[in-house]
């Protein structure tokens, strides 16, 4: 079955042309190592002492376990609301919580609550929740996005018909492409597909 996609959102950088991809690279050997390695970013100095202390336990075990993901998130949800930013939170079935604003924020209070949720994350949930999510859909840790996106749909079930790894880059780029309305295998509708775009920071939506 092909669908036609309309490019929603992408908050990922891919290579759609002039650059090859890096098939089998990974972003680190290990989540350990990835954890390692951003322990040594200036932007670590930021993270509360629990939270590094969670992160120090994930790299011991290897992993960013559900519990520590949950005490963290709760604990920046706590921090939003110190700040005086009322919000709604919903936790989805993947584990991992999404904001839920208000429908009447207006500008100036949606400016506070980015501003305070920038501030919040730095303490190190960003870095925790980053990780459980590349557990979750880039387990691999591919550095190509496209690679990361096509196992992932894959160790859900056949939802891409057997397509190659390349005949989906060529895909999944077309859609990013004037007029961005390509056919293609790529089916949104179907929840394993769209957790498996979405986890990797793509948003689409079927054209009528």
């Amino acid at each position: 079955m092909r669908t036609k996609l309309l490019l929603l959102a992408a908050i990922i950088t891919l290579c759609l042309t002039g650059c090859a991809p890096n098939a089998d690279q990974r972003i680190a050997a290990s989540i350990a190592d990835l954890i390692r390695a951003d322990m040594k970013d200036p932007s670590a100095q930021q993270w509360s002492p629990r939270n590094r202390e969670l992160l120090e336990q994930a790299v011991k075990l290897g992993e960013i376990t559900l519990a520590m993901y949950d005490e963290s998130a709760l604990d920046y949800q706590q921090c939003i609301a110190d700040l005086g930013t009322s919000t709604n939170w919903v936790k989805k079935p993947d584990g991992m919580y999404s904001e839920d604003p208000p429908l009447d924020m207006d500008d100036t209070r949606r400016e506070k609550s980015l501003h305070d949720a920038e501030i919040c994350a730095a303490a190190g949930f960003a870095e925790i929740e980053a990780v459980f999510s590349l557990q979750l859909y880039n387990p691999g840790l591919y550095d190509d996005p496209f690679e990361a996106i096509y196992v992932c749909i894959n160790s859900r079930g056949d939802y891409l018909h057997g397509i190659t790894l390349e005949q989906f880059r060529e895909e999944l780029a077309a859609v990013f492409s004037p007029p961005h309305d390509q056919p293609t295998h790529i089916d949104p509708t179907i929840p394993e597909v769209n957790e498996c775009l979405i986890g990797n920071g793509i948003v689409l939506l079927v054209a009528d």
